[in-house]
Order: structure tokens, then C-alpha cells, then sequence
């Protein structure tokens, strides 16, 4: 075969891709179509899509993904797109789930994840990328050891399927730049909605709330009886009665962060030990001394509350002074300094 091909036509992406998909037109007994084939995806695999350029380096992925006359016409995958994919998950190379997506109000549980994975364990190259597991359809490619795997209770042609992972695989790409396992979980949102800072003693010391929906501290009561009961048996990640609660410790202080969402463990985990160690850079240490010295969202909260009361004060010192302006300048000043000690008080921390 390799005298039959000329190797320097190696480096000719173009060439390579004309022949390859030329060679899935062949009908049965033409080996020269079959040895053409098996020459271009040879060398296509081991180009180095980095010396090429970005459009044509993702023509060879899709190609080998699959080739164009098997994809179905576009008018064809609005259907498939809005009506079959029940989820979305992306699964790094040792099969830990980075990323999910539910598209229905059927929720998918994540063990078919794990499904998944033995099957495509046992099944190793033989592996199909259209697999009926008990309860879903999977559709699934692979790209740069990223899996991305498709669930459907809908039987749908199977191309159509494929071909809308190979978009949306694309599309994900150019949007982080790439497609690697850092490059996810850097652009990865984790759905934290609220993060505290606990004493050794238990006492919420900085609380940060990230979302509109507003977490309770009674959480922080019930995550510290619940260590305490624990013991050394304490596991990093906790399923509350309300809440799925990641923590860390570091230096006595507790790092405690509240999703409704299930996320990675390892994901969750790792992003408490990133803000510990940024937090720890800014202050110049980590520990409960240096984190009420420098103790910012009482801060925050005060400074809010003068900036909401300004209008109603300039209104009526406005309005009032039109016709006493001696006595609201002496009530202006009077509020101004009131309003510094009581500033002054509730930075201590415990107004």
C-alpha cells in the first residue's frame, strides 16, 4: 500500500481530506479505494493540527469524526436538537463527569455516566458511538479525551445524533479556545450560592452571598452540629437537608460553600482551595486574627446602607432648607457625624 501512495503527499491536508472522503464512495472489490482510505486516515491522525490552520484542522477532526455524504442536511437537526437530547455530559479521561447540561424537565441522574463508562471500558476500541444502554439512547464522540456523551429515551437516526455532538463539540471549542481538561474547568461555572467563613469555634466570620437567593446561616448551625458529630469522619462534601455543602479547612478556618446544584466533588473541592489560597495571598496569612483585622463585607454593608440613604438625605435637607437652612445645616451635620460612628461601629464586625 505504501508503494501505491506517494508518502510526501503526507503534509497536503487538503489532498488527504479529498482522498479520504473520496474513498467511502467505492463500491465492494475496490481495494485501491479501501488502501486509500486506510493511507490518508493514517497520516491525518498524525498531523500536528497545531502547524495548521484552525478551520482546516477542524475539518480533519470532523471528517474523521465523520465523513460528509453520512451527515444528514442541516434543516434536519433542528428536530433532533430540540425535541430527542434529553442531557448533555462531558466526561474527562478517567470518566468524571466536568460538565452537564439538562435540556428537559426530566432530569438524567448521572449514574448513567457511570453506565457508560464500564460498558466503554469493557467494550474498548470496539466501542460504538451509538450505544442502547437500559434506559437511554447514548450518543457519544471523543474529543482530545474529552467524552462528549448525549442521552435520548427517543429513538433518532443515528448520524443526526453524532453529527450535533460534532457541532456542538466545535462551537465549545472555538468559544474556550480550545478543548483539554484545564481549558473546561478553568471556564467551568461552578453554581455556589453562597460561601462562608467559619471560626474554629463555629462563628460565621465572613459570609458571601452570590446569587439573588439568599442562604441562610442557619446552614452554618447545622453543617457545625453535623461535624461535630462526625468527628474525623467528616467528608468534604455533605448533602444537607436544603443543600449540597463543600468544605475545606485551612488554618482552623473553615471554608464552607452552599449549591443546590450537584456538581464534581473533586471540581467543588478545588475551587474552595483556590479562593483559601488567593485569600490567604491577599492577607498575608490565614487565620481568624487576620481575617477580622481585615474583615471586608461589614464594610461593604455599611457603605451600602449610607449610598441608600443619601437621596432621602439630600431631598430633605433640599426641601427643609428652603426655609430653615440654618437649622438643617446643624441637623446635616449632626446626621453626617452620627452616620461616621455608626459606620465606625459596624465595621467592627458586630454592630
Amino acid at each position: 500500500m505504501m508503494d501505491t501512495f506517494k508518502e510526501s503527499f503526507e503534509k497536503d491536508v487538503m489532498g488527504l481530506l479529498g482522498l479520504y472522503e473520496s474513498s467511502f464512495h467505492g463500491l465492494g472489490g475496490e481495494d485501491i479505494l479501501d488502501e486509500a482510505q486506510d493511507f490518508a486516515s493514517k497520516h491525518m491522525k498524525n498531523l500536528n493540527l497545531d502547524e495548521i490552520p484552525t478551520s482546516l484542522a477542524r475539518q480533519v477532526l470532523h471528517a474523521l469524526d465523520m465523513p460528509i455524504h453520512w451527515r444528514p442536511n442541516r434543516w434536519k437537526l433542528n428536530w433532533s436538537k430540540a425535541e430527542v437530547y434529553e442531557c448533555i455530559f462531558l466526561l474527562s479521561d478517567s470518566g468524571e463527569v466536568m460538565l452537564e447540561k439538562q435540556l428537559t424537565g426530566h432530569r438524567v441522574d448521572r449514574s448513567i455516566c457511570a453506565w457508560y463508562w464500564d460498558h466503554a471500558i469493557s467494550q474498548g476500541d470496539q466501542l460504538q458511538p451509538v450505544i442502547a444502554s437500559p434506559t437511554h439512547y447514548l450518543f457519544q464522540i471523543v474529543r482530545e479525551a474529552i467524552t462528549f456523551l448525549a442521552c435520548s429515551q427517543v429513538e433518532m437516526p443515528p448520524l443526526m445524533g453524532i453529527e450535533f455532538l460534532c457541532r456542538a463539540a466545535d462551537v465549545l471549542a472555538d468559544y474556550l479556545g480550545g478543548l483539554n481538561e484545564d481549558v473546561i474547568k478553568d471556564n467551568f461555572v461552578i453554581v455556589y450560592e453562597c460561601i462562608f467563613l467559619l471560626s474554629d469555634s463555629g462563628e460565621v466570620m465572613l459570609e458571601k452571598q452570590l446569587t439573588g437567593h439568599r442562604v441562610d446561616r442557619s446552614i452554618c448551625a447545622w453543617y457545625w452540629d453535623h461535624a461535630i458529630s462526625q468527628g474525623d469522619q467528616l467528608q468534604p462534601v455533605i448533602a444537607s437537608p436544603t443543600h449540597y455543602l463543600f468544605q475545606i479547612v485551612r488554618e482552623a478556618i473553615t471554608f464552607l460553600a452552599c449549591s443546590q446544584v450537584e456538581m464534581p466533588p473533586l471540581m467543588g473541592i478545588e475551587f474552595l482551595c483556590r479562593a483559601a489560597d488567593v485569600l490567604a495571598d491577599y492577607l498575608g496569612g490565614l487565620n481568624e486574627d487576620v481575617i477580622k483585622d481585615n474583615f471586608v463585607i461589614v464594610y461593604e454593608r455599611g457603605h451600602q446602607n449610607s449610598l441608600e440613604m443619601m437621596p432621602m438625605f439630600f431631598m430633605l435637607m433640599i426641601v427643609g432648607g428652603l426655609r430653615h437652612p440654618c437649622a438643617c445645616a446643624c441637623l446635616g451635620l449632626l446626621y453626617i457625624v452620627s452616620r461616621f460612628f455608626y459606620f465606625k461601629g459596624y465595621a467592627t464586625g458586630d454592630p
